[in-house]
């Protein structure tokens, strides 16, 4: 059942999420503008950007055009957002006893620009960081200012490049929020084999507090099902063709993530206020 909307709270991520960007947008301008209305935009969003050089937090600042697809095109609501999700992450690790200071080799699944993998840097700078994303932009941006990282582009469906058993820790922050079952499935297979014996994975999902905002037709389809995945109404700019808006229950994750992992937690908006946070293990 829907929830009134005066009931429900708004949360800020909303209120600038990229999919009201984009129904702001589309309802202003032909469908054909939209691509030059979000250059203009990013431009405008990047005018300020150097008032923030040499600020405490802002060091790995990427354009206003990367952040955008990313969904936090402002410079403050990037690096908030970034470091929330550091926190997040080490608070979910903290409720299995353990740090990032536990890992050796950590792997950023979906990493995007940077926006949490810079923050990490300072959690465990002895550790070796990986990053890996679909867009060729962001990677190469990544490369040219985040040297103490190490970056691959990769492609909609596995493989990757990566050995098995290369990474004992892995997260994953609003990647599994856009997959399909195949997809999902496929990549859960994957990252099986890239992860050590007894490796954690920190993997957000779209939960029952997101799942409220659905039409009650799809939202009753979830109840049931425990899937959902419908097609992204985002701008062509910020997700991939192939992506869905994706929503798991937590007994679907249960019943469906536990034959190759072993799962420690599931975190109510544990990350970032927003998505549901499950904690695994792979099972040796």
């Amino acid at each position: 059942m829907e929830i009134p909307e005066a009931r429900r709270r708004t949360t800020r991520y909303e209120r600038r999420s990229p999919a009201l960007i984009a129904q702001r947008v589309k309802s202003l301008v032909p469908n054909a503008l939209v691509p030059y209305v979000e250059d203009v935009y990013c431009w405008y969003k990047g005018i300020g950007d150097r008032r923030y050089t040499g600020r405490p937090g802002y060091a790995y600042l990427p354009p206003a055009a990367l952040r955008y697809q990313v969904g936090s095109i402002g410079a403050e609501d990037f690096v908030n957002i970034g470091k929330a999700c550091a926190r997040d992450l080490e608070t979910a690790l903290g409720r299995i006893g353990k740090t990032f200071q536990s890992f050796r080799d950590i792997l950023d699944f979906g990493c995007g620009c940077g926006r949490t993998l810079s923050w990490l840097r300072d959690y465990s700078p002895a550790c070796r960081f990986h990053g890996i994303d679909l867009n060729p932009k962001a990677i190469s941006w990544c490369r040219k200012h985040m040297g103490f990282a190490d970056f691959v582009v990769g492609n909609p469906l596995p493989p990757t490049s990566y050995s098995d058993n290369a990474f004992d820790l892995v997260y994953a922050i609003s990647v599994f929020t856009h997959m399909d079952e195949p997809y999902q499935f496929a990549w859960l297979r994957e990252l099986k084999r890239i992860t050590k014996p007894h490796a954690v994975l920190l993997i957000s999902v779209n939960g029952e507090s997101l799942m409220r905002q659905l039409p009650q037709e799809e939202s009753a389809k979830v109840t049931i099902t425990g899937f959902h995945a419908k097609p992204s109404r985002s701008l062509t700019k910020i997700f991939p063709e192939f992506y869905t808006n994706t929503y798991h229950t937590k007994e679907y994750i249960a019943n469906k993530w536990s034959t190759d992992f072993k799962i420690h937690d599931h975190i109510p908006q544990g990350m970032n206020d927003h998505q549901d946070l499950v904690v695994l293990e792979r099972r040796g």
